[in-house]
């Protein structure tokens, strides 16, 4: 697949408005699993790369087709942690237990996700999965140590 990734040009104004490009996005909106996927949303654009386009309409096909056999994954509970990680990047900043907390309930869904994705048999989610970090140290590390409430636990 790394071949194309070449270049992904997006298409005029003039196209992307006959294609109603907007109130297709305004459609999938309808579908988002929690505010985890809004910006991601927002970054789509159509493109005119025809390996490309193959490509993103296989996962989608194997995407429904997982969805027409199994249950949808849960994501909606899971926090945007763009900010939190941009938080981070500030030297001497710290985060919250809440906020860690956040970002270790992120990780373990990644790692559902892997363990969901890499034992089914579709090829495309099967290798986006693999893709996604390996999460279970961290989890390891602090699953468990910080309560809903934002307390650390004692022991």
């Amino acid at each position: 697949m790394a071949e194309l990734e070449l270049t992904r040009r997006t298409i005029d104004p003039f196209s992307r408005d006959v294609l109603e490009f907007a109130a297709v996005a305004e459609l999938l909106h309808s579908y988002l699993s929690g505010p985890i996927s809004e910006p991601l949303l927002d970054q789509i654009e159509p493109h005119t790369n025809l390996g490309l386009i193959r490509r993103d309409l296989a996962l989608a096909g194997e995407a429904r087709d997982y969805l027409r056999e199994s249950t949808r994954p849960s994501l909606g509970s899971l926090r945007d942690p763009r900010p939190l990680l941009d938080k981070l990047r500030v030297e001497g900043v710290a985060i919250e237990a809440l906020e860690i907390l956040a970002l270790v309930e992120l990780a373990r869904a990644s790692l559902d996700m892997f363990r969901l994705f890499a034992k089914h048999p579709t090829a495309r989610l099967s290798e986006l999965a693999r893709s996604l970090p390996d999460f279970r140290t961290l989890i390891t590390e602090l699953g468990g140590k910080i309560l809903p409430d934002g307390s650390v636990d004692s022991s």
